[in-house]
């Protein structure tokens, strides 16, 4: 039953943020006015993205909290351990993507193509953003579980897109078309909660439903933002996070449908470490108060 849940939770986000790059694409060529820009009202292209949205909520919703309600296991790896390679070596590549958004947006920058400071600090964020990313796709192919790992490279990727969004907003603030940055702002919210979700397993506070129901809609969201042909530092900053999601969402449907099997870890014993044991010892009644 989980598995078929969260087969289904993959599959209808993977269709449906396809259905939505599709009718947003339909939209831009035919729902908006090519003299002025603004959005012309009731169009079917409109519609149906508003409905394939609505619907991709509903069922991100529904399926999260059908497959992940009840007490969930505590600790990082047993929620979001990679079930195999393949899926690190996706966290890999949603890595290596951020880190090119972050070394085209320096150089934007230096080369005097983009002048807003916000781009360069978004720029600055996402390299080591990439590294982090990279390095939660190698940690999640251990096996070995321990309170309070992963937590500085879990907490960058929510960080980034909490810059992201403030420069995805100053870049539209001024205009008065909602519909045109309406699926990116609300994608990258969804990417800062499913982000935050999953730094909450480094924890021990896990909150499997919002990092799954999050990871889902910011998948959907961003596809339909992919459709606006981004280029340069934006889309390698879409792509990578659409990617990072995805193996999120992976990861964390087949650690619900298999559990992983997690050695325990401890931590090394340094020298005289035995001797403070002993010392610790309880004397025998008598002589502790002598």
């Amino acid at each position: 039953m989980k598995r078929n849940l969260g087969f289904a939770l993959v599959l209808s986000t993977l269709g449906l943020g396809l259905a939505g790059l599709f009718l947003r694409r339909w939209q831009l060529d035919t729902a908006f006015e090519p003299a002025s820009g603004l959005l012309t009202p009731h169009q079917p292209a409109t519609v149906a993205l508003i409905a394939v949205v609505a619907l991709a909520a509903a069922l991100a919703v529904g399926l999260s909290v059908a497959l992940f309600r009840g007490e969930a296991p505590k600790g990082y790896l047993a929620n979001l351990a990679a079930p195999n390679l393949g899926v690190g070596l996706v966290t890999l590549l949603a890595g290596g993507l951020l880190f090119a958004g972050g070394v085209l947006g320096i150089r934007d920058y230096a080369l005097r193509m983009d002048d807003r400071i916000v781009r360069l600090v978004l720029g600055i964020c996402l390299a080591p953003t990439g590294i982090a990313v990279g390095l939660i796709g190698l940690l999640g192919q251990q096996r070995s579980e321990a309170k309070g790992r992963f937590h500085g490279a879990l907490l960058a990727p929510g960080y980034c897109a909490c810059v992201w969004l403030i420069s995805a907003f100053q870049g539209h603030a001024a205009n008065p078309n909602v519909m045109e940055y309406v699926f990116l702002l609300t994608g990258i919210v969804c990417v800062v909660f499913a982000c935050y979700a999953s730094a909450s397993f480094s924890f021990e506070k896990p909150r499997p439903i919002l990092c799954a129901a999050a990871s889902a809609m910011g998948i959907v969201l961003l596809m339909v933002s992919a459709a606006d042909h981004p280029w340069g530092m934006d889309l390698m900053t879409v792509l990578g996070f659409e990617v990072y999601l995805l193996a999120q969402l992976i990861c964390l449907v087949s650690c619900k449908a298999h559990p992983p099997e997690l050695e325990e870890w401890a931590a090394p014993v340094e020298d005289g470490g035995e001797a403070d044991a002993n010392e610790d010892q309880v004397q025998p009644r008598g002589e502790e108060d002598e």
